[in-house]
C-alpha cells in the first residue's frame, strides 16, 4: 500500500514511464468502489494502477468521482481525462489527453 504523501509521487513515475514524447498517455486502472476514502491503493508490477473510490458503481457516480479524484492528484483538468474502455467495469482503459499542469 501507499502512504497518502506518496500517492502524488508513485502515480507521476507511473505517467513519466509512459509519456515518452507523448501528451498522451494511457492507463490501465483497477477500481474498488465503496471505499471508505479515495486513494491510491497500489501500482502493480504490469504498471495497473489500483484506485479505491467512495462512490457507489451507479449512474456512472464511481467513473466521475474517479475522474475528479485523477484530476486532482494530477493537477490536471477533469475534461482532460477519458475513460476508453470499462465504463461498466472495474478494470478500466485512461486516457490522459494532456499532461501539463494547470496554471
Amino acid at each position: 500500500m501507499l502512504k497518502k504523501s506518496n500517492d502524488k509521487n508513485n502515480l507521476e513515475k507511473v505517467l513519466l514511464a509512459k509519456q515518452k514524447n507523448s501528451k498522451n498517455i494511457i492507463l490501465k486502472i483497477k477500481v474498488k468502489t465503496n471505499s471508505s476514502k479515495n486513494k491510491i491503493q497500489s501500482i502493480l508490477d504490469d504498471n495497473t494502477i489500483k484506485i479505491n473510490i467512495k462512490a457507489h458503481p451507479e449512474n456512472n457516480k464511481a467513473n466521475q468521482e474517479l475522474i475528479k479524484f485523477l484530476a486532482k492528484v494530477l493537477d490536471i483538468f477533469e475534461e482532460d481525462i477519458k475513460i476508453i474502455h470499462g465504463k461498466t467495469n472495474p478494470n478500466k482503459t485512461i486516457k490522459i489527453l494532456n499532461l501539463n499542469r494547470k496554471d
